[in-house]
């Protein structure tokens, strides 16, 4: 794959307040289109550079189209985001939707509810317009809040209608499982 200068893709496809990581502008791109689930509405994609499924370098990629802020609003909560996916992947390319509270605790904290990406749920081939929503837990010492969706391999998603709201503690977080299972190892 030819490698595009990092300035040359910056500037070329900017969405205010959504970004990818830089590892990921060699092989990804993103934008706006018209595809929304409502006529004339703009949403986001995220696209493998390369449509070649037998290209190893781009089927073992990924990138990210996602979004990093604050979380005042969300410290000591749980939310709940909600958000509309498409997809059009490769046989052995997958998506994910994630969400994600950062703090003192590094990057990925998965065990203590504070992280999702859809790991147990992945989205694979050619999907329709669908909602997704990931639960997860905001302590009150976390500083930022990462979500977004991720691309594994070759193909593309679409998102649309992003939403963050607080719920009650009584909605179960989506990245644990509720109580242990198959601790007989019959299932």
């Amino acid at each position: 794959m030819t490698k595009i200068p990092l300035s040359q893709i910056v500037n070329s496809k900017k969405i205010p307040g959504w970004s990818t990581e830089e590892d990921d502008f060699e092989n990804y791109e993103i934008g706006l289109e018209k595809a929304s689930r409502h006529p004339g509405k703009n949403c986001a994609f995220i696209k493998s550079r390369s449509a070649d499924e037998s290209d190893e370098l781009a089927r073992n990629a990924h990138g990210r189209l996602r979004q990093v802020c604050g979380v005042e609003d969300f410290k000591g909560h749980r939310i709940r985001m909600t958000a509309w996916l498409k997809t059009d992947l490769a046989q052995d390319a997958v998506g994910r939707l994630e969400c994600m509270a950062i703090g003192k605790w590094g990057w990925y904290c998965k065990w203590n509810g504070t992280f999702d990406n859809m790991s147990d749920r992945q989205l694979t081939g050619s999907t329709d317009w669908s909602e997704y929503s990931l639960v997860i837990d905001v302590p009150e010492d976390s500083y930022s809040l990462y979500f977004g969706v991720i691309i594994f391999g070759v193909g593309k998603m679409w998102l649309d209608q992003v939403r963050l709201e607080i719920v009650d503690k009584e909605v179960p977080l989506t990245g644990l499982p509720a109580r242990p299972i198959n601790l007989d190892f019959t299932d």
